[in-house]
């Protein structure tokens, strides 16, 4: 549920089919509230291809509060009339909602020491981050937030009442 308007961005890659590439492509998404009323909208015209693929990006910005549902219509239509997989051809469609950063869970929670506890371990993820890795890999370059993914984090208050040492490992 979203409660504010944060910008939403669409967009798609869309292509003729040859051997005559001018075929017809269009997009149109709907933000809807609750009763599916709509509280924005883009809507292309009939869009004549070419052999080249080409994005089509719009960003939804300032439209009222209370977008419950996304209606998202694309389609085109071959100017040979042949039946089969003629026509526009549609690639990588995109959905993206910019979402405010969030407080995480700890702000919440009262401190405590988590040494009592033996191992400790964690990540220091905390939920949030301004991209994501896995295996050494980017696998996604934009902000994201899961409180899902969020580790216990560390208070850093100590108690030593067993004079325990204590050792930070890299390693898993």
């Amino acid at each position: 549920v979203v409660t504010t308007s944060p910008k939403i961005s669409v967009s798609e890659w869309y292509k003729g089919t040859p051997p005559n590439c001018e075929d017809f492509y269009f997009l149109k998404v709907q933000l809807l509230d609750d009763n599916d009323c709509v509280l924005s909208e883009f809507s292309t015209d009939i869009i004549r291809t070419t052999e080249n693929w080409e994005r089509l990006t719009h960003i939804f910005e300032g439209y009222p509060k209370g977008v419950r549902k996304i209606k998202w219509e694309h389609g085109g239509k071959d100017v040979e009339h042949w039946g089969g997989n003629y026509g526009a051809r549609v690639s990588g469609s995109r959905l993206c909602i910019e979402m405010p950063q969030v407080d995480g869970i700890t702000k919440y929670i009262t401190k405590r020491a988590l040494t009592d506890i033996l191992p400790f371990s964690s990540t220091f993820n905390t939920g949030y981050g301004s991209s994501m890795w896995i295996n050494g890999n980017i696998v996604n370059k934009n902000k994201w937030f899961h409180i899902g993914y969020q580790d216990p984090q560390p208070s850093f208050i100590l108690k030593d009442s067993l004079k325990t040492r204590i050792r930070i490992s890299f390693k898993n």
